[in-house]
């Protein structure tokens, strides 16, 4: 499954980095393991191999779950691969509680680059399937050939599962691609996926219900699926009307003055005083150094956090946060690259715009919502 602008970092246990893309598992990938291993030992391996001892069976359980999550990577791995051949940039790959998520960085320039990455991951799910059942069938202990039948037909069916054309699944990116070049329209293929995906979610949740209330605990699952995806769907919506009010739009184009515009070696009680009445203890403002070159970002909260007998010494540089070198930007850098796709930055990601190393204007979540409102209303 890939998606443009999912943050799942919360929660997240890093793994390290595979071809310099972070690798992430949310804690929530236990809830499917634990489960998934119990349902092996209990019921599908004894009815494979009767005279397996409960030891084993629990062993081989943990180990195809396991295994399982580790065919979820290889599928997200190769949206990543193939993304990154085609020059999309790729921000983190998540193992989540349905699946895995790719978190691309840039969008596909055509509906072939569209439909080519979404289409590698059900292909890899489908060979890895294909592959693993056959090996099951070489011969072997009994309870290795059916654990690997049973990931081999998993497999199987999650490849065929998220070929369904609804998004965020990936037949929803081939939906879209087709879609985009029949009509030429990216808009009208984007629409087309996510309204598809509301709709499967709503079913899923539909089916879920009625399963559960006929006793079928599963139904709980399959109802929570579908509620992911339906709501998936709906932030890819919301994300396709941002970036449309982004379409050629620059940094300088939703950047404002910075009022007011802090000097680093000024004081925390001095900046106190400066501050407009009431401000948000969220708010954000930037802070230069002496050859106005933008230094940190400071907020309400992170002033107040000094002693007041430690304020008239204290300067603000010391209590601010440093900007990294992707949140200064020149004025003529696109505002798809400056905002993240589907979410606007919060004003504890403040994108300061500087041209020649001087700040001009800073780029905030109400100039993006601002632009946003007024492409809406020239519509």
């Amino acid at each position: 499954m890939t998606t443009r602008s999912a943050d799942h970092r919360a929660g997240v246990l890093g793994l390290g980095r595979v071809g310099g893309v972070p690798v992430g598992l949310h804690w929530s990938v236990a809830v499917i393991v634990a489960p998934l291993a119990w349902a092996l030992a209990a019921s599908v391996l004894p009815a494979e191999v009767p005279d397996a001892s409960l030891g084993g069976r629990v062993l081989a359980g943990v180990a195809a779950a396991v295994v399982f999550v580790a065919t979820i990577m290889a599928h997200e791995l190769a949206h990543v691969l193939v993304a990154r051949r085609l020059g999309i940039g790729v921000r983190r790959v998540t193992l989540w509680i349905v699946g895995g998520t790719s978190e691309m960085s840039g969008e596909p320039r055509s509906p072939g680059a569209l439909a080519a990455v979404a289409a590698v991951g059900p292909l890899t799910s489908a060979a890895l399937g294909l592959g693993i059942a056959a090996a099951g069938t070489l011969g072997g202990p009994p309870l290795l050939a059916a654990s690997l039948g049973w990931l081999g037909a998993v497999n199987v069916l999650l490849a065929v599962f998220n070929l369904l054309p609804a998004a965020p699944l990936d037949g929803g990116r081939v939906l879209e691609a087709l879609v985009w070049r029949v009509t030429g329209s990216r808009d009208s293929g984007r629409r087309a996926a996510t309204a598809a995906g509301r709709v499967l979610g709503l079913l899923l949740i539909a089916a879920g219900l009625l399963f559960t209330l006929r006793g079928v605990v599963t139904g709980l699952w399959l109802a929570a699926m579908g509620w992911f995806l339906g709501a998936s769907a709906s932030a890819e919506r919301a994300g396709g009307r941002l970036l449309g009010a982004l379409a050629g739009r620059t940094a300088a184009d939703a950047a404002s003055s910075p009022d007011p515009l802090l000097q680093a070696g000024w004081s925390v009680a001095a900046v106190i005083a400066l501050l407009p009445e009431r401000p948000s203890r969220e708010a954000a403002f930037p802070v230069v150094g002496l050859d106005g070159e933008p230094v940190a970002v400071v907020t309400l909260r992170d002033l107040t956090r000094v002693a007041p007998d430690r304020r008239a010494t204290t300067r603000v540089r010391d209590v601010g946060r440093s900007l990294s070198a992707d949140r200064i930007v020149a004025a003529d850098t696109p505002l798809e690259r400056v905002v993240p796709l589907g979410a606007l930055p919060g004003t504890d990601l403040l994108a300061v715009v500087a041209d020649h190393g001087r700040l001009t204007g800073v780029v905030s979540a109400a100039g993006v919502a601002r632009l946003v409102e007024l492409s809406d209303s020239g519509r």
